[in-house]
């Protein structure tokens, strides 16, 4: 969302640039770790499965494993993409005074915003596990 306020403000270019490389850092973070994680626990899963040890579910593919962990870090960025779309189409500006009521719907925006990446950092969490 800093990226979305950033656009609006009169700031030199490579300021604004930062902020895009933490993000673009951020969500390669995320999902490299989500693919190794699963790819990992599905190739160990296979090996104790080869072994005769019985784990209590057939294991996917390891590649396969991998691209459905990449899935919930995606759709984060996918997200945060179009909630900052819609920030910018319904010209949400950053007000010059700060009263109580041109703050109440930019509260409710972050509200929202910051619901969702919690939802979404623990659907990542619990298919990392089942993964």
């Amino acid at each position: 969302m800093a990226i979305v306020i950033l656009s609006k403000l009169k700031m030199h270019r490579r300021d604004k640039y930062f902020y895009v490389a933490v993000a673009v850092a951020v969500v390669a973070i995320g999902i490299l770790g989500n693919a190794y994680h699963a790819f990992h626990s599905a190739t160990v899963a296979q090996q104790a499965v080869a072994a005769g040890q019985s784990i209590g579910y057939s294991p996917l593919a390891p590649a396969v494993a991998a691209m459905i962990a990449v899935i919930p870090p995606v759709l984060v960025l996918a997200f945060t993409h179009g909630l900052g779309i819609l920030i910018k189409a319904t010209g949400m500006h950053i007000p010059t005074t700060r009263s109580r009521s041109t703050m109440l719907p930019q509260v409710w925006v972050w509200v929202w915003v910051w619901v969702w990446v919690r939802l979404l950092r623990k659907a990542s969490s619990c298919a990392a596990k089942q993964l």
